[in-house]
């Protein structure tokens, strides 16, 4: 019996995960990439900031060399051509590295614009030449883009979206950024620590509206610190080009000029020109694709994975959607199933977190127990230099843990546990007595889960 043949359209975190996956199952994988292998994720998003803050948490420790014992002779210089080139060539690196591993499973690697012609063969453009190709399955991965407003055209040279955002070729004096979500924030502590002043207008109340009140207002605290100007509850009302300047009017009447202006209002999927509507797969009110817990479209045979079908646009989702998808794809079994999910916001200080929000938890269970426990806490935090944050743990009335909040250094892999701890149903309890490494961060969840349990050690009386 010839090996089923799969379609998978997207070379991000979501596709290249599925493809390889399908051909381990012994698929026979074409995988169709119109720009570079690794998507949004690897080209313009993930890596490239992650790189880009590294350099900046670099130039932060410069500055505070001093602290240590560390003499140094002035103000760090920040050398934003040779930032760029670290990170154009930690994204080559993993580039490869994805091709490699195409390559070694027999993944067919093609170049070019797909397009849906039913559900059993897909048309690739590339140049002038149109290729069908027969498939069983189809997996589509074409991720998201920048979300756009009204009355903000993106130039690409002084209004930036996020994407052109990551590869500025100039780093600004000064810059305004329009939206204090995951992207402005991770954006705002980056350029502020490369010694750019920055101003993060947020229409809504407070800045990471999706996180637990206590974070957000303190990540806004730390900023604050940091010299970073934040402005909620604002509204731009329009952005135009006045030669090298921008000139942005905000509501009541207010007019500034910055020298450059990103937009960083999140994402939306990309699904225009795949032939969805024309294949019978059905979209929602976003333009989101509907799938089902094994990523099945509306259509029989084909599979939509990642920020296209709405919901968390996360790589790691992605990653797992893909996989499900690959597996049901070639042997009719696998699921996604998204009961916990971890994510994090690399700003300084980092954020993680896994579960509800203690307003989540109280809206749904009535009673909860809180554990919190300061980094500062830490003898491990006093020593880096890193005390700022607080680790929160949200449990029920009886003691479950549902939520968990951390702010502060490293809060990305300390989360982990936590998310662990919510997936397997655990209790305060059970992290309480679990043995963690002194001096380590991660002493931080066993104090705060002794606090939510009223049997704090390191906390004075009375608290």
């Amino acid at each position: 019996m010839p090996p089923m043949k799969i379609a998978v359209v997207g070379s991000g975190p979501g596709g290249y995960v599925a493809a390889l996956r399908a051909a381990r199952l012994g698929a026979s994988v074409t995988l169709i990439e119109k720009e570079r292998l690794g998507g949004t994720c690897l080209q313009k998003g993930c890596i490239p900031t992650k790189a880009l803050a590294a350099s900046a948490r670099i130039a932060r420790n410069v500055r505070r060399a001093g602290e240590f014992g560390i003499r140094l002779a002035g103000e760090p210089e920040i050398d934003f051509v040779g930032i760029q080139q670290r990170a154009r060539k930690v994204v080559a690196i993993q580039e490869k590295g994805i091709r490699s591993l195409l390559e070694s499973w027999g993944v067919d690697v093609l170049q070019g614009t797909a397009r849906l012609d039913g559900s059993r063969s897909v048309i690739v453009e590339s140049g002038n030449e149109d290729r069908k190709i027969a498939v069983d399955r189809v997996i589509l991965a074409t991720g998201s883009q920048p979300a756009g407003l009204p009355g903000i055209p993106i130039d690409g040279e002084r209004i930036l979206d996020s994407d052109a955002l990551v590869w500025m070729n100039v780093l600004p004096e000064r810059i305004l950024i329009i939206g204090g979500g995951v992207i402005g924030c991770e954006f705002a502590s980056i350029f502020a620590s490369l010694g750019v002043k920055v101003l993060l207008v947020e229409a809504l109340e407070r800045i990471l509206a999706i996180e637990d009140e206590e974070v957000s207002a303190l990540l806004a605290k730390e900023f604050k610190k940091q010299g970073i100007e934040v402005e909620t509850g604002t509204m731009v009302k329009s952005v135009s080009r006045d030669g090298s300047t921008v000139r942005v009017e905000f509501g009541k009447g207010r007019t500034e000029t910055f020298e450059t202006v990103a937009l960083t209002v999140g994402r939306r999927p990309r699904t225009g020109d795949l032939g969805l509507g024309e294949a019978g797969v059905r979209l929602a009110g976003r333009g989101e694709v509907v799938v089902d817990t094994s990523m099945r479209t509306s259509e029989d045979g084909v599979y939509a994975v990642g920020d296209m079908t709405g919901g968390l646009l996360l790589a790691h989702t992605a990653s797992h959607q893909g996989l499900a998808a690959a597996h049901h794809a070639v042997t009719e079994k696998g699921e996604y199933d998204p009961a916990v999910v971890p994510w994090a916001v690399f700003t300084y200080p980092e954020v993680g977190r896994a579960g509800l929000t203690e307003r989540e938890a109280r809206d749904k269970f009535g009673e909860v127990r809180i554990g919190r426990f300061q980094f500062r806490g830490l003898g491990k935090a006093h020593a880096i230099g890193e005390i700022a944050g607080l680790a929160k743990i949200v449990a029920t009335g009886q003691g479950q843990i549902v939520g968990a909040h951390v702010i502060g250094a490293e809060a990305s892999d300390i989360v982990q546990e936590l998310a662990l701890a919510i997936g397997k149903k655990m209790t305060l309890t059970d992290l309480a007595e679990s043995i963690h490494i002194h001096p380590t961060l991660s002493e931080i969840v066993g104090e705060a889960a002794l606090s939510g349990l009223g049997m704090g050690i390191h906390e004075p009386k009375g608290r």
